[in-house]
């Protein structure tokens, strides 16, 4: 969806992959917000080292501009809040398991649910990215022949 609608935001897009549900340790915030600020030409002595303030630099940066951000495999809407950028002109998608329930009360987002892929589709979006694997991965397995 977001290729699609990348004209609409001629200052860039943003990208994070917020590791809500990997099994390594999710991604910050405060480190999410030095990425972005590192992305938007922020140099790293001048990002701050609090949370707070790299939020406050990062609203600051996003001011005025046309932005789209991919907010991706959130775990939590506390994640989520500090990278919300406070501005009207930008467009916040955010991934997540998770329903966020708290970003739709408090900050009004609008909540799109999706279903399971049907099987042929998910088979072939496996084929895709990981190639002749995913036949391996999406054949039934055959129990052994027993020997009498």
């Amino acid at each position: 969806m977001a290729h699609r609608v990348r004209d609409m935001f001629p200052d860039g897009q943003l990208y994070v992959n917020l590791r809500g549900y990997d099994p390594q340790q999710p991604l910050s915030p405060g480190d999410a917000l030095a990425g972005f600020l590192m992305a938007l030409g922020v140099r790293g002595h001048d990002i701050p080292l609090d949370v707070d303030g790299r939020a406050a630099l990062y609203r600051t940066e996003l001011s005025g501009r046309r932005m789209l951000l991919l907010l991706d495999n959130a775990g939590s809407a506390e994640q989520v809040r500090p990278l919300l950028p406070g501005t009207p002109t930008c467009l916040v998608v955010v991934t997540s398991r998770d329903s966020l329930a708290g970003l739709v009360a408090v900050h009004g987002a609008r909540r799109l649910n999706l279903d399971l892929l049907p099987t042929a589709d998910a088979a072939a979006l496996l084929r895709q990215l990981i190639g002749g694997r995913a036949d391996a991965v999406a054949a039934p397995s055959t129990p052994p022949a027993s020997s009498s």
